[in-house]
C-alpha cells in the first residue's frame, strides 16, 4: 500500500472518534484555562482587599492575650538607664553631706561632683535602716531632688552608720538578713544609686563576707563602697583586696594621724612625713600600704578633709625648725572652714610646711593654732592623685565648705 493510502486510512480512523469523546476534551481544557485564570485574579484580590482592610482597621493589639510574667517565672536584671549628662571630671570627685542642715545642699555644689554621699543613715541593732527624725527626712528629700536636678551625670549614694558595729550585724544570720533586705529595700524606695558602709572604727573577720552577700543581693549596676581607717595605727585588720571582690571603690580616711596623740599640735592630713616619728603617719605611706595589696590603685580615693582642726593655749614648739608640730595642754576642737572663714582666721598669715606640704596658722596672741587645706596643699594632693593613678578623692563633709565654695573649687582642678 502506498503513503498516500496510508494516510487516508488513519485520516479516516480518526473521523470514526465519538462526539462524547470530542466533547470531553474540549471541556477539559477549558476547564483548566478557567481555573488558571481564577487563581490569578483570586491572589490579586486577597491581596487588594487585606491592604485596604489594614488601612481603614488597625491592628487591635490590646485584644492579644499574655501570660502574665508572674507565671512565666522569669528572673529580671534591671538595666541601668542610659543618660546624656556630662560627667563633671572623669575621676573620682566624691562629696559626703553631713546634711544637718538642708540649705547647705545646693546645685552648684552637687554639680561639681561625680558622686553625692548622704552622711549617715542609721542602722539599728537587728540591722535595719531609718531615717529618724522630721529634720533628716527633710534633708535628705533635699538632698535627692537636687542630685537629681543638676545637669551633670552624677550617682547618688548613702553612707550608713549602726548603733551597733557590723562586725555584730555579720555574726546574727538573722541581723544580716535584715540588714541586706533593709538596705535593698531603702534604695529601690528612694531610687538610690549605692551604698557606702562606714568601717573606719571596725575589726572586719566576718565583714568580707556580709560585704559578699550585699554585693549578690543588689543589682551590678548599684554602687558599694567602703571607707576604711589608714594603717597602720588604726589597730584594724583588714584585707582590702579581699574588700575590692565585692566593693567597687574605698574611701581611705587619710587624714587624722596624730588624732591619739593629745601632746601636740600636727598636720591634719599631711601628704609626707613632717617628722622622723611620722614616717608612716601620712598619706603617701598610706597609698603605698593600699596599693601593694591591692595592685589596682584606680579603686582608692583619699580624703579631702573641709574642716580645720583648732588647739588653744599653744606653748612652744617641740623641736626646732618643725612650727607645725607644738606642744599643747589640751584637746583639740574642730570648726567648718566656713566657720574659719566667718571666724576672720583666713585673713591671718598662713604658713606651710615643705616637709608634709601642709597649711597652718599660729597666732602667738592668742596662743591658738590650727591645721587646715587650702588651695596649695589640696593642689599637692591632686598631682599625688596623678601620679599615683588613684580613681579619685572624697570630701568630708562638703557642706563645711564656704559660700564661695572656696575648697571645692580647688579640688575641681583635678579635672
Amino acid at each position: 500500500m502506498s503513503t498516500r493510502e496510508n494516510e487516508e486510512v488513519k485520516e479516516a480512523m480518526l473521523d470514526r472518534r465519538s462526539p462524547t469523546a470530542i466533547r470531553c476534551c474540549k471541556i477539559t481544557t477549558e476547564i483548566i484555562v478557567i481555573l488558571i485564570v481564577c487563581g490569578i485574579l483570586s491572589l490579586g484580590l486577597s491581596v487588594i482587599i487585606w491592604t485596604v482592610y489594614d488601612i481603614i482597621v488597625p491592628p487591635n493589639v490590646t485584644n492579644t492575650t499574655l501570660e502574665p510574667l508572674e507565671a512565666i517565672n522569669i528572673t529580671t536584671t534591671t538595666i541601668p538607664t542610659t543618660t546624656t549628662k556630662p560627667l563633671a571630671c572623669q575621676k573620682r570627685i566624691i562629696g559626703f553631706f553631713d546634711a544637718s542642715d538642708a540649705k547647705e545642699i545646693t546645685a552648684r555644689r552637687v554639680s561639681k561632683l561625680t558622686h553625692v554621699v548622704f552622711a549617715k543613715i542609721p542602722m539599728d541593732y537587728n540591722g535595719e535602716l531609718g531615717i529618724e527624725t522630721q529634720e533628716s527626712e527633710e534633708a535628705f528629700e533635699k538632698f535627692k531632688s537636687t542630685a537629681k536636678s543638676v545637669e551633670t551625670d552624677v550617682e547618688v549614694m548613702i553612707s550608713i552608720v549602726g548603733k551597733t558595729s557590723y562586725q555584730e550585724i555579720a555574726r546574727n544570720s538573722e541581723y544580716t538578713g535584715e540588714f541586706i533586705y533593709s538596705v535593698e529595700k531603702f534604695l529601690k524606695d528612694h531610687q538610690i544609686d549605692g551604698v557606702d558602709l562606714n568601717w573606719e572604727r571596725e575589726n572586719y573577720p566576718n565583714n568580707i563576707n556580709l560585704l559578699k552577700e550585699l554585693r549578690i543581693r543588689l543589682n551590678e549596676s548599684q554602687l558599694i563602697s567602703v571607707t576604711l581607717p589608714a594603717p597602720p595605727n588604726s589597730g584594724a585588720t583588714f584585707h582590702v583586696d579581699e574588700i575590692l571582690k565585692y566593693a567597687d571603690f574605698v574611701n581611705v580616711v587619710s587624714m587624722g594621724y596624730y588624732d591619739t596623740d593629745r601632746t601636740k599640735t600636727a598636720p591634719i592630713s599631711p601628704l609626707y612625713p613632717g617628722s622622723d616619728i611620722g614616717k608612716t603617719l601620712n598619706v603617701n605611706a598610706t597609698v603605698k600600704e593600699f596599693t601593694e595589696k591591692v595592685k589596682n590603685s584606680e579603686k582608692l580615693n583619699i580624703v579631702i578633709p573641709f574642716f580645720a582642726r583648732i588647739w588653744r593655749n599653744i606653748a612652744d614648739v617641740v623641736e626646732p625648725g618643725k612650727e607645725i608640730f607644738r606642744k599643747c595642754q589640751n584637746e583639740f576642737s574642730q570648726i567648718p572652714f566656713s566657720k574659719m572663714k566667718e571666724d576672720g582666721w583666713t585673713k591671718h598669715t598662713t604658713s606651710w610646711d615643705k616637709k608634709s606640704m601642709s597649711a597652718y596658722i599660729y597666732d602667738s596672741e592668742t596662743q591658738t593654732f590650727l591645721t587646715f587645706e587650702n588651695e596649695d596643699s589640696i593642689s599637692q594632693k591632686l598631682e599625688f592623685i596623678k601620679d599615683e593613678n588613684l580613681g579619685g578623692l572624697w570630701i568630708r563633709f562638703t557642706d563645711m565648705d564656704d559660700d564661695e565654695n572656696t575648697l571645692l573649687n580647688s579640688v575641681t582642678k583635678l579635672c
